[in-house]
């Protein structure tokens, strides 16, 4: 038996989508995270791998949408690593010039989120990260 038929079918997409790029790739590393079950740790970097091609192709409002589709996929994993994959997602969205519409709106719905599913923790992080955007914005137009 080769290494490859020992190897988790998902991971095996996942390094399939690896030698891809564009929306190819955008279209493997989806197909990974519409998968119910499967490997936490490749699903989160499918996810993060979805949400770079995205910002790399100057498409990111498509982040919110991203951030509702993964939802379901954080129930089943720890509310620290839920936290992390949020914030890395809004963190990305910062390295677009110009997105502070974006990230205010990524930040509002996040905190909307947190609230009806009791993530106390991560709703303070993203409110303090929205209380700096609003600032910063405020500066900007005054």
């Amino acid at each position: 038996s080769s290494a490859t038929s020992d190897m988790d079918p998902l991971e095996q997409e996942y390094n399939n989508a690896e030698k891809l790029s564009g929306n190819e790739a955008l279209v493997e590393y989806n197909r990974i995270l519409l998968v119910p079950s499967g490997d936490a740790r490749i699903k989160e970097m499918a996810i993060q791998k979805v949400a770079e091609i995205i910002v790399k192709q100057g498409r990111g409002e498509e982040l919110a949408s991203l951030l509702k589709t993964i939802r379901p996929f954080f129930d089943n994993v720890a509310k620290a690593k839920t936290a992390k994959i949020v914030r890395s997602i809004i963190d990305l969205a910062s390295t677009i010039p110009g997105s502070e519409r974006l990230q205010i709106e990524l930040c509002r719905d996040s905190i909307e989120w947190c609230k009806q599913t009791n993530r106390s923790y991560l709703r303070q992080r993203i409110e303090t990260k929205l209380y700096g955007l609003l600032l910063q914005v405020k500066e900007y137009t005054s």
